[in-house]
């Protein structure tokens, strides 16, 4: 189960209430007390979801996990069913085999050797990491676009993956449409909506649409195109928040690695997986994130970052905050870009980490400013 703190925008069609106040009242039939009360809580319930989604996109607020615990009566049956489904101290899977050569110096995805500049900052960001007080288990890895060279701090660690995971049904999207299976106009709102507050409910709907009205359908179809890109510690047991959609029995989680992260952000930039005419697509509305949830790979940069992020707290007290994306920049005419992937679970308090992943971008900013002066 996974989810964000990013979670929604303003209502969608998935959280509009299926009713209105008369027709509620009128299905309490003859009122007794206890209809009445009944029917007193079920409205105050949706009026509060629907209030709280009007206020999403005004305000730096989204209907998630977080949320729906936090501001839904805890005696209604909703906010137990998302306290169950919002985290657990959950144990990750077994390890497949690694796809980054740290001994060698060498990445084993693009056979690029690793230059001594990116080996001097991977030692900095280690230390950098190994330094932090603040309790939790952290990775990330940063990628060369130019060169595909790859470094990374726990690269390899399965890390919860929270809503950074739609980052690929947000690519088997745009292929399917590059591919000609349906217009762009199906899923172009979803995908801003999705990338925007990271919308749990519009990104359920693009697993509905790939997978051609199945939802179960497109989760297989998505965790397919991670297989096709070779991403073997990419789990995707269910649609992020909509366990009770469809689950592919993966579970009860779903993961991710930094590396295998940097690998699909780099397979998207580097290859012809896309056109130029659709990458570009999916780096402009990628680049769409709402201004309160740019405080990881969208923080210190003087470039336009491209990113899905990815928050929940767990029901063992603890938080997961990710961020996956693409930083461009031009100098000279030329444009640059280096991928980087924050990945941080066991997070003791809320936001506790974001001091030690802000230092990170910084650095590996003035790292790649210099690369490429």
């Amino acid at each position: 189960m996974n989810t964000n703190r990013d979670g929604d925008d303003q209502a969608s069609p998935g959280l509009r209430p299926g009713f209105t106040a008369p027709s509620a009242v009128r299905a309490l039939g003859r009122p007794s007390r206890a209809r009445l009360a009944l029917g007193i809580a079920a409205l105050a319930l949706v009026t509060q979801v629907a209030l709280f989604a009007l206020r999403a996109d005004a305000e730096d607020v989204t209907l998630s996990c977080v949320n729906y615990q936090n501001e839904l009566p805890a005696w209604t049956a909703a906010a137990r069913h998302f306290a169950q489904i919002c985290g657990h101290d959950a144990a990750p899977p077994d390890d497949p085999a690694s796809t980054v050569d740290t001994d060698s110096g060498t990445n084993a995805g693009t056979g690029a050797a690793t230059g001594a500049d990116l080996r001097a900052l991977e030692g900095r960001l280690e230390q950098l990491m190994a330094s932090t007080a603040v309790g939790g288990e952290y990775a990330l890895a940063v990628t060369d676009l130019q060169t595909g060279e790859t470094i990374s701090v726990n690269g390899d660690e399965w890390h919860l993956s929270g809503c950074s995971i739609n980052f690929f049904v947000i690519l088997r999207a745009v292929l399917d449409v590059q591919e000609g299976r349906y217009a762009e106009s199906r899923v172009g709102d979803l995908i801003s909506r999705t990338v925007y507050s990271s919308n749990p409910v519009t990104g359920l709907e693009l697993y509905r649409i790939t997978g051609s009205g199945d939802v179960l359908r497109g989760i297989e179809r998505t965790q397919a195109l991670a297989r096709q890109l070779g991403l073997e510690r990419v789990i995707l047991d269910h649609a992020p928040l909509f366990k009770h959609a469809g689950s592919t029995g993966e579970g009860p989680d779903n993961w991710l690695t930094a590396a295998d992260a940097n690998e699909a952000l780099a397979a998207v930039y580097r290859t012809d997986l896309l056109t130029a005419e659709w990458r570009e697509y999916l780096l402009e509305k990628m680049s769409g994130v709402k201004p309160g949830l740019q405080y990881l790979t969208g923080y210190g940069n003087g470039g336009v970052t491209s990113h899905k992020n990815g928050f929940f707290p767990t029901t063992a007290g603890w938080y997961v905050d990710n961020d996956i994306g693409i930083v461009r920049f031009t100098r000279g005419g030329e444009t640059y870009a280096y991928a980087i992937s924050y990945l941080g679970q066991r997070i003791p308090t809320q936001y506790a980490q974001l001091g030690l992943f802000q230092q990170a971008s910084q650095q590996i900013w003035e790292h790649f400013s210099q690369r490429y002066p």
